[in-house]
């Protein structure tokens, strides 16, 4: 096989990769010789080698069919050689085919498993997305309402101590004014001495009147309780004797109605008898008497 030719920009050199080095020249050195051989005389064909007779000769009686032909006998052995031969054949060629299935089978249950798996590493990962997910909505839910119950806490905490801080202020500036430390010449000198005895003399005399004034109203109101009352009682007298009345009423109507019933079922039953008897009297006229001869003097 020749060393295929150079791409384009390079060249092909000789280089020299047997064992021992030897000096390449363009034209290896050659000579002629010639040389004469002998006359070939043929070989004179050896004679039979026929070995030296030994031991007594013997000899036996063969019948017919007792010698083994070849071409007949052997066509059984060969055809049966041959039946296990493609029969083991068939069946070696009947197990790859199997085996093949069987791979392809196996390959086919392996992409189905390797699916499988896949979708079930996917949900997996989706749920647990789903899972860090709600986890992350339930910490931050969480966060939210501890704020909300730091700010409700800061608002209650703060609104009990103002509360607290006005409570204490007019409780401090009370008592301080109690012990005299605040103390208004005005309020001394003038509302408590001159005022003061003025008004609570004039509020008496005005709860006085007041009360005469308020005996006269409790005297008014009691009479028109005693009307209302009486009134009221009159009211519920008229209005349980027209209840009386109406169920009187309904009564005298059940009762009429019944009977209006029993008058009309007893009317029914005496013109159903009187039907009853009259057709009997038209059977006897139409069977015995219009049947019957007149005679005169029947009795003489």
């Amino acid at each position: 096989m020749r060393t295929p030719e150079p791409v384009a920009g390079r060249q092909n050199i000789d280089i020299q990769t047997d064992q021992f080095v030897e000096e390449l020249t363009d034209k290896a050195p050659h000579y002629e010789i010639g040389n004469q051989t002998d006359f070939l005389v043929e070989r004179a064909e050896a004679p039979r080698a026929i070995p030296y007779k030994r031991g007594v000769d013997a000899k036996t009686l063969v019948e017919d069919n007792e010698l083994f032909k070849f071409d007949k006998d052997v066509m059984p052995i060969l055809a049966v050689l041959c039946g296990k031969t493609l029969e083991q054949a068939r069946m070696e060629v009947l197990e790859e085919e199997e085996l093949r299935v069987m791979r392809a089978q196996q390959h086919h249950y392996a992409d189905l498993n390797k699916t499988e798996n896949s979708d079930a590493q996917r949900m997996e990962q989706m749920e647990s997305r789903k899972l860090q997910e709600f986890e992350r909505r339930k910490a931050l839910e969480r966060e939210r309402k501890k704020n909300k119950i730091a700010a409700h806490r800061k608002i209650c905490s703060r609104g009990i101590a103002k509360s607290y801080i006005e409570v204490l202020r007019g409780s401090a500036v009370g008592f301080l004014s109690d012990v005299g430390y605040f103390t208004d010449t005005f309020r001394v000198e003038v509302l408590e001495q001159t005022v003061l005895p003025w008004l609570f003399a004039s509020v008496e005399g005005f709860v006085e009147e007041l009360d005469t004034l308020g005996h006269f109203a409790d005297v008014f109101v009691d009479h028109n309780i005693d009307d209302c009352v009486l009134t009221h009682e009159q009211t519920v007298a008229n209005e349980r004797e027209r209840k009386e009345k109406l169920k009187r009423a309904v009564e005298e109507a059940r009762m009429e109605k019944i009977e209006r019933k029993k008058r009309a079922k007893e009317e029914k039953e005496q013109a159903r008898k009187a039907a009853e008897l009259q057709k009997l009297r038209d059977d006897v006229n139409k069977l015995f008497v219009a049947r019957g001869e007149y005679k005169d003097n029947i009795l003489n």
